[in-house]
């Protein structure tokens, strides 16, 4: 039941102190103007705490999401060796997955979390210096 006049209210609840609880027990509570911009407020925090809470689940999932693409190009740069000429050819794929996987998923956790500017995450410059052929093989380059 909505009073729209608050002294209105004062009266009613001093004349009967039990009419507030008595309202609740069938179900039927008094507002006033005041209580009623309460529970608008009330309802405000909680959807407020819905919407953070559902942030939340988000980034974890692709938070979680992020460490299986991690693991993904793990394996490409695993298979980088000591020959420059193995880690060169063994690059692209591994800078593929980085661009494709997790640079999307990065940067939607990025989103998810209001990171702006400098903090957000860019592909990585390409190598254009290419290995010479024979480089690291040939021992007289050591004397």
């Amino acid at each position: 039941m909505f009073i729209p006049i608050e002294s209105i209210a004062t009266s009613a609840f001093e004349a009967r102190p039990d009419l507030q609880r008595e309202s609740i027990d069938k179900r039927d509570p008094s507002a006033t103007p005041i209580t009623s911009i309460a529970l608008l407020r009330r309802g405000r925090l909680y959807w407020r705490r819905e919407e953070l809470a559902r942030n939340a689940q988000e980034t974890w999932d692709s938070a979680h999401e992020l460490h299986r693409r991690l693991g993904s190009c793990r394996n490409h740069l695993g298979k980088w060796g000591p020959d420059p000429e193995t880690a060169a050819r063994d690059f692209d794929p591994a800078l593929g997955c980085f661009g494709a996987s997790v640079l999307p998923q990065g940067r939607r956790i990025e989103d998810l979390s209001g990171s702006q500017g400098s903090d957000r995450l860019d592909f990585p410059k390409r190598i254009e210096t290419r290995v010479r052929q024979g480089a690291g093989n040939n021992r007289d380059d050591d004397e």
